[in-house]
């Protein structure tokens, strides 16, 4: 379509590096990069010329010098099977130096099996990359562990080593989503924070598991399985014997709802979930196969369906709400804040579980629990059919991805895990040489001839009238060019994964994960170590890729104690919590009536429940005492000005809020500014989903004039430093929020005393100028705030913050006075004393929270 639209001469630009293979799921591939040139000429009918970007801005030498080697075949022409010799690798005894010379010197591509590899095909000659001036010299490092778990481990150790939170970023990337949790748990068992990047890793982590398990055991009672995990974990700990007391109980439910002699229907199976609700009421019962509950797993049990009556009774909120009320009612909120250490990335996963939540609900017809859950069951098995946000680099903890899902991405410190045959490259070989059926097998994939970089694809040559032999040669022919095909994918995948490094490359394998037999290591890695472009972690022999350990011990059998005991570490936490929080105390006696005598009782769900309702009391009575409406914790900027514009009525709306009515006004404003941020923005990538349809108001001539007049303004051609910027900082004991609409440098007249503003803070308003001194004083206020807030937040002198109201309309500009820090404290501190005065005379109300 893009050719048939620009391929006349037409201006157009394609930017890339047909050495990495990033997009190549969602279509893109290298060879319509190569292509361009032809498909899209000149107007005189020439080639479009090429322009090499050959300086690297991000990847110290040493992994430079790694990148260029491990992407060198790929220079060769295009078409060429794979330059590496499956006969010097596959050799018995083959040494990795054999191996690295194969791998970097081009073979000639002859014979019939590269004839049919693909057409002939224009290349261009892409250049290797070169070091940024002043680039660091950079580290490459390889370890090669005789399993899976040593290779985790030797990795957590390494980056442990190179890396400290805070200090750099890092990041581990995985060639399949199988080896996160291997990678994770050694990485906390080291002391390392991680975290899983992927909405399919995510989903895989154990707190995101227990939350993911008590939505679905509420919403769905014939989840049994999600409710086992639930009644098995550290929230309940439940044994064999009262689970298959449970199921007994289950199964008497069943029996008793069907009439005797009728038929078993599907939906009569056993649920364990609605058993929950007919707990017998004697800790005594006993089944028909002589099984009963014990005292404290009956207990547990009853906690258990009180939990999942409550999550059924919070499924009106929103569903990040919902999520978090689930993670909090289980207790997970402290238990990963303990073992964090009180960090904030413990609570990393539940966090990106909670914004996953509010994107689906943001963007679904129907964000009902239902279908939350049923997306998270198709995210889990095809989550390559999401679009799943990246996520940028946090220097708070170590992020655990897939090599795809890095693209664009970059960190001071990688490791690469799994280098080994057949998981990365992962191709399948057939004597020792690459093979793939492509789209012969594949339901998804369109036939090569039909793509429009067909020309850089194989080819099924069948002639017409071919006998089975000749179809079945056809056929070896095309997986033999079509595995060569995979492996330059597989290769261009790798130099992604290394290049996503700045300073610190680390490399493993391992002999031995889980297969009947022995890994070979990764061609890649067995190029850079023979061409000593990657020198062994401590304690790795120089030679450890030379040989396979002939015996290794058996890993040892997992094994577990259930249920579980509980986290030490947990209960010393939440002890000392619980010493931290003074005891609930009766208020003082008084002259009414005598309180009701209570009954005592040993169900721990009464027990729970008067609790739970003494503390509701107790925070309502100090919240009542401590703060109310005329002493607010919160207050927005635009709240300051309507304090400073009227004291009795702000006070009155605190205490009986009145949602503001819907005005063209207020729509057409809220239009313009979003207008105003995508002008400024004009320079990235433009992406249908960031088309906002409510811009388009057919007839809304007002808001067109208003983008007239901006667009003639001197602010329209000027760079920001900052746009939609948020600012909070506390001013009179009361927090202020600020949303500042657009900061730039300071252009202006130098005065003759002082120093220049640094900044000029603008806020576009859309309405008239104020009229009357004290609206247009409570107006400055606004300003005010905004200049204090930014000074503090970016360490300038409040004195070097300039500040204005630009009236588009009428294209004026209202300058701020330029008051001080303590003049600025003084004013607001002024204003809430009026709000005092307004509140005592109207009466005083609890805050609403604005």
């Amino acid at each position: 379509m893009l050719r048939a639209l620009f391929a006349h001469g037409h201006a157009v630009t394609a930017v890339g590096d047909p050495h990495q293979g990033i997009y190549g799921w969602r279509g893109a591939s290298a060879g319509a990069l190569l292509s361009f040139p032809e498909q899209f000429p000149r107007a005189d009918g020439r080639a479009a010329p090429v322009a090499h970007l050959t300086t690297s801005w991000r990847n110290d030498e040493a992994i430079l010098a790694a990148a260029n080697l491990t992407s060198a075949p790929l220079r060769a022409v295009d078409g060429a099977p794979e330059p590496v010799s499956a006969d010097v690798r596959d050799a018995p005894g083959a040494s990795t130096a054999e191996v690295a010379a194969a791998d970097v010197a081009p073979e000639d591509a002859t014979g019939e099996s590269a004839a049919r590899a693909a057409p002939a095909a224009p290349a261009v000659d892409v250049p290797p990359l070169l070091p940024r001036p002043g680039a660091g010299t950079g580290v490459v490092r390889w370890t090669f562990a005789d399993d899976s778990a040593g290779e985790a481990t030797a990795l957590a150790r390494a980056l442990r080593t190179a890396w400290q939170p805070g200090e750099r970023t890092a990041a581990v990337l995985c060639r399949k989503r199988s080896q996160f949790e291997a990678v994770r748990a050694a990485l906390a068992e080291h002391g390392v924070p991680a975290q899983v990047v992927g909405l399919a890793g995510l989903l895989r982590t154990p707190e995101v598991s227990d939350v993911r398990a008590v939505l679905t055991t509420a919403y769905d009672p014939a989840r049994g399985d999600a409710l086992l995990r639930l009644l098995t974990g550290p929230a309940y700990r439940l044994g064999a014997s009262d689970l298959f007391a449970l199921a007994d109980l289950a199964r008497r439910r069943t029996a008793a709802r069907r009439p005797e002699g009728a038929a078993r229907e599907d939906t009569d199976s056993a649920s364990i979930v609605e058993a929950l609700e007919m707990l017998p009421a004697d800790e005594g019962w006993t089944s028909d196969r002589g099984r009963t509950f014990t005292p404290e797993g009956l207990a547990r049990l009853r906690h258990a369906g009180t939990l999942l009556r409550d999550v059924r009774g919070l499924t009106h909120l929103a569903l990040a709400d919902l999520v978090v009320a689930v993670e909090q009612a289980i207790g997970l909120d402290l238990e990963v804040h303990a073992h964090a250490g009180g960090a904030a990335h413990g609570r990393a996963d539940l966090d990106e579980l909670a914004v996953v939540a509010a994107e689906f609900e943001a963007g679904s017809p129907s964000p009902t629990l239902g279908s939350f859950l049923a997306w998270l069951d198709a995210a889990d098995e095809y989550e390559r059919g999401l679009d799943v946000a990246a996520s940028e680099p946090d220097p708070s903890c170590v992020q655990i991805m897939t090599v795809h899902a890095a693209k664009g991405l970059e960190w001071d410190v990688v490791g690469v895990v799994g280098l080994v045959e057949s998981d990365f490259p992962s191709i399948s070989t057939a004597k020792g040489q690459p093979s793939s059926s492509g789209w012969t097998t594949s339901l998804e994939a369109l036939p090569y001839e039909m793509r429009g970089d067909a020309a850089h694809l194989p080819d099924l040559e069948i002639g017409p009238g071919a006998d089975h032999a000749e179809v079945r040669d056809a056929l070896a022919d095309f997986k033999r060019a079509d595995g060569e095909r995979a492996l330059r994918e597989e290769r261009r995948l790798a130099y992604v994964a290394f290049t996503r490094a700045r300073s610190i490359l680390v490399l493993t394998g391992c002999w031995f994960s889980g297969r009947t037999k022995v890994n070979e290591p990764s061609r890649f890695l067995r190029a850079l170590v023979a061409a000593g472009a990657a020198s062994p972690l401590p304690g790795t022999a120089p030679d450890a890729l030379e040989h396979a350990p002939t015996e290794i011990e058996p890993p040892a059998p997992v094994t577990a104690t259930w249920p579980v005991a509980p986290d030490p570490d947990l209960a010393r936490e939440l002890r000392r919590a619980a010493g931290l929080v003074p005891p609930v105390t009766s208020a003082a006696p008084t002259d009414g009536p005598p309180e009701p005598q209570r009954t005592t009782t040993g169900d721990p769900v009464v027990v729970q429940w008067r609790w739970q309702a003494e503390t509701l009391l107790a925070e309502l009575e100090e919240a009542g005492r401590a703060r109310t409406a005329a002493d607010p914790e919160h207050l927005s900027a635009s709240a300051v000005v309507a304090l400073a514009s009227d004291p009795h009525a702000f006070a009155l709306d605190r205490r009986r809020p009145i949602p503001s009515r819907p005005s063209a006004h207020t729509r057409r404003g809220t239009q313009f500014h979003a207008w105003v941020e995508r002008h400024f923005a004009r320079a990235a990538l433009l992406d249908v989903d960031d088309l906002d349809l409510a811009d388009v108001v057919a007839g809304d001539e007002e808001l067109a004039a208003l983008q007239s007049a901006f667009l003639a303004s001197p602010w329209a051609d000027r760079e920001p430093i900052a746009i939609e910027a948020d600012v909070e900082t506390p001013v009179a004991g009361t927090s202020v929020r600020c949303r500042i609409d657009a900061v730039f440098p300071w252009v202006g007249p130098v005065p003759e005393v002082g120093e220049p503003p640094l900044v000029h803070v603008v806020d576009w308003k859309t309405g008239a100028p104020a009229r009357g001194e004290r609206a247009r004083a409570a107006r400055e206020l606004q300003l005010a705030l905004y200049r204090l807030g930014w000074s503090r937040l970016h360490g300038v002198p409040i004195e070097r913050v300039a500040a204005s109201f630009h009236f588009v309309g009428v294209g004026q500009a209202h300058d701020a006075p330029m008051l001080g820090e303590a003049e600025v404290e003084a004013l607001v501190g002024e204003r809430l004393g009026e709000l005092r005065t307004a509140a005592s005379a109207s009466g005083a109300a609890p805050v609403d929270g604005r």
